[in-house]
């Protein structure tokens, strides 16, 4: 599987501390049942996701609603750090709200961690989240 993040779209050690304690403080803002946790490497992210699957590097960030797993797109490395925050904090809402819409979860997360209007207007199309279905019992 080809790599689709450049090298210069690496998240450092600091980075990746900084994103753990932010869940902490997300989890317990929206007083969170689940604790998310961040999935860094791409192909592990995927061997949970079912049905259709959307290019990483189309994505900022992806969520799997039922095990709190969130997947944020390296490009974050160099964007504003606002940017990070509010895709960290949307992808929270989906977790905490799965039956929340896109619209929704964008309103609260965009109102609680507000981004510029340039950020806001790259970033409309950049998430997904995926829910596990439900096999049918025979």
């Amino acid at each position: 599987m080809a790599n689709h993040f450049r090298n210069e779209h690496r998240f450092t050690a600091n980075d990746k501390e900084w994103h753990s304690s932010l869940l902490i403080i997300f989890s317990k803002f929206l007083k969170m049942k689940i604790t998310p946790i961040m999935v860094y490497e791409r192909r592990q992210f995927n061997k949970y996701i079912m049905g259709k699957r959307l290019r990483a590097n189309q994505l900022w960030g992806e969520c799997i609603q039922e095990s709190g797993m969130i997947w944020l797109s390296p490009h974050h490395s160099t964007e504003p750090k606002t940017q990070t925050i509010n895709t960290l904090f949307h992808e929270c809402v989906h977790i905490k709200y799965p039956k929340w819409n896109e619209t929704k979860v964008r309103k609260f997360a965009d109102k609680h961690m507000p981004i510029t209007v340039n950020e806001e207007s790259a970033k409309k199309g950049f998430d997904q989240v995926y829910k596990r279905v439900k096999k049918n019992k025979r």
